[in-house]
Order: C-alpha cells, then structure tokens, then sequence
C-alpha cells in the first residue's frame, strides 16, 4: 500500500507538463511591424498581406503536425513589389521550425496588392506565431 501512496505523487507533477503538451499544433499569424520603402502605402501592403494571413498561419500548423511540437516565435521576412504588385524574391529569417521557411517563401510569392507608382518597392515584416 505504501508503494501505491508513493506512485501518486510521481504522476502528479507530469500532469502540467501533459496539459501544455496537449496544446493544438496551430498558431496564429500576426504582423507585428511592417516596413515599405518605395513608392506604395504600407497600407496597400498591409491589405496584400492580410490576404495570405491563413496560409502563413497555415504554414505554420504544418510544420508543427510535422515536427510534432509547437516553437511560437517571431519570423522576419522580406521582399519586393514588382511593377505588377505581385511579391518577388522572398526571404525568410530564422524560423523555429523545419519546413517553415519553404512555405512561408510560397505564401508570400502568392502576395498580390496595388502596383508601385514607380519601379519596386521593397518590403519587410515581422511575423508573429502565438497560441
């Protein structure tokens, strides 16, 4: 009976480790700073962006279903708008996932907003992933 008395309490501390290990592997995508030089309004950027928020958030849940885990943090990304407003060239900073960065570099490629008055404009943001 004693060693049944003893076992209870090993089990207890695992129990908030288990709670937190039962989070959904998903995050939310949020744009915490954004930066547009060139001749376009952030906000036209802003809107763009705001489009292909599901899929970055949905790059993010893929690549925690993947790794089996959750890794919240902070992306940086940049690009540039070209003549057409479509986004080229992404790049992508570290990321605390495998196989975040590829798809985060096609959500972007797939970013289309109003066409720079003149020549490209260059952008980057700071993505946030949180529960």
């Amino acid at each position: 009976a004693q060693l049944q008395s003893h076992a209870a309490p090993a089990i207890a501390p695992a129990a908030p480790a288990a709670i937190g290990a039962a989070l959904p592997l998903r995050a939310a995508a949020r744009i915490v700073e954004l930066d547009v030089r060139g001749s376009l309004a952030a906000s036209n950027v802003r809107h763009g962006l705001e489009r292909v928020q599901p899929a970055l958030a949905g790059c993010y849940g893929q690549a925690a279903q993947q790794a089996q885990r959750n890794a919240f943090g902070q992306v940086q990304l940049r690009f540039t708008i070209d003549e057409s407003g479509r986004a080229r060239a992404p790049k992508v900073g570290d990321v605390p996932l495998p196989g975040l960065e590829d798809c985060l570099r096609s959500a972007i490629g797939r970013l289309v907003c109003k066409a720079p008055d003149t020549g490209t404009v260059q952008a980057s943001l700071l993505l946030s992933f949180a529960p």
